[in-house]
């Protein structure tokens, strides 16, 4: 069960460290821009950077590799937790979750500067930021009504908009390339699921529906060549299947 201290990440970070995993993954595909690393991770847009989240140090911070795995630095270095960072497109800003004012919150970070700025104030879990491929948005989830539901926010924390509104969690939200829908994974039927929704927050659809655990979606990008079926004008996600593991939201 989900830990209401707690974000959706942690929550998995402490399952898979208690747990085995008997089958993962229904689909693993290492692109441009998607690289597995010991837990969540992004890729600086344009840039050889990748950003991750350890607790190498004692607590979960935010580090820069390149793409060799060298010069590693910390960008974080605060005692509380730092997790889930993701890239604004241009590459500059960096949206992370944090738990270092009491409470999980959304920042942004200036990576060349080094600044910090808190973007959402709620008492409530707030987490999974996910960049807007414009960079307008900011989409995560937050439990500030009850059940974890999806959000988006302008860069500056200001233009709050629920996009989702259901009893169960709503998690992990996921841009597709053109900036259109939000794919996301939801408990609604009793598993968890793969929906999108518009980015406005209508038509929310079903993608999967399937006995096992759905989670963690990720879009694959226009540019990309895909060679199973012909793709023309047609977006595909990708997610990772859970078998076997402690229940998820």
């Amino acid at each position: 069960m989900l830990n209401r201290n707690a974000t959706p990440y942690q929550e998995e970070i402490m399952t898979l460290k208690r747990k085995p995993i008997n089958t993962l993954l229904g689909i693993m595909m290492l692109l441009s821009n998607f690289v597995l690393l010991e837990n969540v991770q992004a890729q600086a847009p344009g840039v050889g950077y990748i950003a991750f989240a350890s607790d190498r140090g004692g607590n979960f911070e935010i580090y820069v590799m390149d793409e060799a795995g060298k010069n590693l630095r910390n960008l974080t270095n605060h005692p509380s937790d730092d997790f889930a960072p993701t890239w604004s497109p241009d590459g500059k800003w960096m949206v992370f979750t944090s738990n270092r004012d009491g409470n999980n919150e959304i920042y942004v970070m200036n990576v060349n500067k080094n600044e910090f700025r808190r973007l959402t104030n709620h008492l409530a879990v707030d987490g999974d930021p996910a960049w807007s491929p414009d960079g307008q948005w900011i989409a995560f989830c937050s439990r500030r009504e009850g059940s974890f539901d999806i959000y988006r926010m302008d860069p500056n924390g200001k233009n709050l908009q629920r996009l989702t509104n259901h009893p169960e969690h709503d998690l992990a939200p996921a841009w597709s390339p053109d900036g259109r829908m939000i794919a996301f994974r939801s408990k609604r039927k009793d598993n968890g699921d793969i929906y999108v929704v518009d980015t406005m927050g209508v038509n929310p659809r079903n993608l999967t529906n399937h006995p096992s655990t759905d989670g963690t979606p990720t879009w694959l990008p226009l540019t990309f060549a895909f060679s199973v079926s012909p793709t023309s004008g047609v977006q595909i996600t990708l997610w990772g299947r859970l078998k076997g593991s402690a229940d998820l939201p």
